[in-house]
Formats: C-alpha cells, structure tokens, sequence
C-alpha cells in the first residue's frame, strides 16, 4: 500500500516527502535545513517532529491559521513545529506532526480541513454529531478542568487535525465499526489495504504513560481481552476520551468525559463494558 485516497482525484503518497504537499510551506530541521519526513513517518509518530499536544485558545483571542501553528508564529501559542531527530530514529508522540498533515489535505483538495472531513468522512459515515468546525457554540458539553468549568466551555482548537473534532460517542463507535466492516470484507470509504495497512503494526511505542503498545497509522494496536484491537485515546483541556475496537469485529466502546480528571472513571466504565462483553 502506497496512496492515501484523500478523494477520488487526489490521493498522498505514503513513503513521499511530505514536503510534496506543503506548498511553499518549508518544514525545518532544528538546524534551519529543510526537513524530510515521509507521510508514513508522521502518521506514525516517527518523523522525529517536535510538539506533543496544544493547549488551544479562548474565543476572545486571535486564533492562528495552520501554516502559523506549524512555524510557530503569532498569534500561535506553542512552539514551531520542528524536525529534532532523524526520521525513524524514535517513536515520539507529535501533535505538531498531524497539524502538518493537515496543511496537506487542505493543499491537496483545496478546501478547508473542515470542509474536506465533512466531505470524505463525516457525511458518508452518517456521523452528524460531528464536525471539525471550532465556530460552533449550540450543543456543546463544557469542559472541567481542576473542578472548574473551563472559560467559555471549551477552547478552540485550530490544530483540527491533532485536536479539533467535536464528536459523540455514538458518532465516533459509527467510524470504528466502518472500520471493523471492511476488514470483515465489506467496501468502505478507503480500499480494505488501505486499512489493513493503518492497523498493521508498524512500529513500538515509547512508554505512553503506560505499558508499550504497537502503532499502527494513526492509531495504537494492543491486545483487550484476549483480542487484537486499534485505537486511540483523546485529552484536551477539560476533556477526556478513549475509543477501542476489536480486529476481528466482535466488540468497542467509545468513552468520553468533559473533565480533565477521568481516568480512573473511563478505566473502571472500561472494565463494566468488557465484563459484560465476556458474559
């Protein structure tokens, strides 16, 4: 599997320089040399690119445009997103990776980041609880953090692709399954290689606040239950997630609190749910 199908017309390859995708935008090395990093690396968290995760921004603040995120210029609030090892070198969580990712997709389509998800994913998988849009202000769960309820309810969060979908459980279990039914051999919105490739395990993680896990494309690969699973953790200020689905499809769940301190709640609703899947 070499493509990414970002539309019927355009598509990104795998094992390409990303910089094939970023226009006049230069990704850098900590030196200021051009980076190189394929779109395979990223996905993986093995292009050695800086920025675990964002804080985001009030309503009331300027908010930066993706190009301004990855530079690390104003009004961004966190670093430029640079290249400080050599690709492959380590597996090391970067946020600021999707966020490059996601200047692709808008170079490759055209369209806003938004506008492209609600176009190839969001509205053929029937998830109409869900957008990548931060303009929204009806029907939001505010965040807690420390106890508080978090300035505004939430913070926008411009880094779309790394922290910017506002989902449901419900919506997000809609895209598991999807998943689930093309490895069960049923026809999706990507090719079933292209699946079957986003959760063979492509690399280790480092240690992720918790024991080792294998990384597939854009998700993390473990073993619940006895059975092979992919999946993937959220955690932005006053919010926390976590969403698993089976391999072989006979089970997931999609757990999401508006509270920084959650853990300990989703583990024990975790547990509930695959006891009673045993039963």
């Amino acid at each position: 599997v070499t493509s990414i199908y970002v539309s019927t017309e355009d598509r990104m390859d795998l094992d390409e320089d990303v910089s094939r995708y970023l226009g006049d935008l230069v990704l850098s090395r900590t030196d200021g040399s051009p980076a190189r990093a394929t779109v395979r690396q990223i996905l993986t968290h093995t292009a050695g690119l800086t920025v675990h995760g964002f804080d985001g921004y009030l309503r009331s603040q300027s908010i930066p445009t993706a190009e301004q995120i990855i530079l690390g210029q104003p009004p961004a609030n966190s670093d430029p997103v640079v290249q400080e090892r050599e690709p492959g070198e380590k597996w090391e969580y970067s946020g600021g990776g999707y966020t490059v990712l996601q200047k692709c997709v808008m170079n490759v389509t055209g369209r806003s980041f938004e506008e492209a998800m609600d176009e190839l994913v969001l509205r053929p998988l029937e998830m109409e609880f869900s957008t990548f849009r931060q303009d929204v202000t009806e029907d939001l769960a505010s965040g807690h953090s420390g106890g508080k309820e978090v300035e505004g309810g939430h913070m926008i969060m411009p880094e779309l692709a790394a922290a910017g979908l506002w989902t449901t459980p419900s919506d997000l279990a809609r895209f598991g399954i999807h998943i689930q039914k093309i490895l069960s051999g049923e026809e999706g919105i990507v090719p079933a290689n292209l699946v079957r490739e986003m959760v063979r395990e492509q690399c280790r993680t480092a240690d992720f606040g918790d024991t080792e896990k294998g990384m597939g494309l854009g998700c993390f690969l473990d073993e619940i239950c006895g059975r092979p699973c992919f999946g993937h953790g959220g955690d932005n200020i006053g919010f926390e997630s976590s969403a698993w689905f089976a391999l072989d499809g006979s089970f997931g769940f999609c757990l999401m609190v508006n509270s920084d301190d959650a853990w300990k709640i989703m583990d024990k609703l975790a547990m509930y749910l695959l006891e009673e899947e045993d039963k």
